[in-house]
């Protein structure tokens, strides 16, 4: 695997990382809600449902996610939106906590969840190009790629 974007980019090193973290956040927040919700509630329909409660505001969001990454500040929205996810992770967190946690929220937190994710993807896929010169492109999308697979295989 060529490294050199890693090795000569500051801000693809940054960019990179924040990948690296969303993916593992992820990997975390994908696992522990349906485990908080069977633990709550015992039911298999409860966790099944927490899927559809987080496709519904993906789709929708995703919409207007791409949009958004060419209207607004590309590192400003991947920031924002990486403070969300952080946000909801502590919200998870809390929840879990608290001597009652309420599984209404963790459903909260799943749909907060997949908003701040499909706003965010497309302003970090649209940062690489602006980071990396041409030549070090295609080494840098596969170590995306890498990274964002490393994520999803972990689920």
């Amino acid at each position: 695997m060529d490294l050199s974007p890693l090795r000569e980019s500051r801000e693809f090193r940054l960019l990179w990382g924040s990948l690296a973290v969303t993916s593992f956040g992820g990997f975390l927040t994908y696992v522990a809600l349906p485990l908080q919700i069977k633990q709550l509630t015992g039911s298999p329909v409860a966790v099944g449902s927490v899927g559809l409660v987080q496709l519904l505001p993906l789709i929708a969001a995703g919409l207007w996610g791409g949009a958004l990454a060419d209207a607004l500040d590309r590192r400003r929205l991947a920031l924002w939106t990486e403070v969300a996810q952080g946000l909801c992770g502590v919200a998870l967190l809390v929840n879990a906590l608290l001597p009652h946690p309420a599984v209404w929220a963790l459903y909260l937190i799943a749909a907060c969840t997949a908003v701040a994710s499909s706003v965010q993807e497309p302003s970090l896929t649209a940062l690489t190009p602006q980071v990396v010169s041409a030549d070090r492109l295609a080494a840098a999308t596969a170590l995306n790629s890498m990274v964002e697979g490393a994520g999803r295989w972990s689920r």
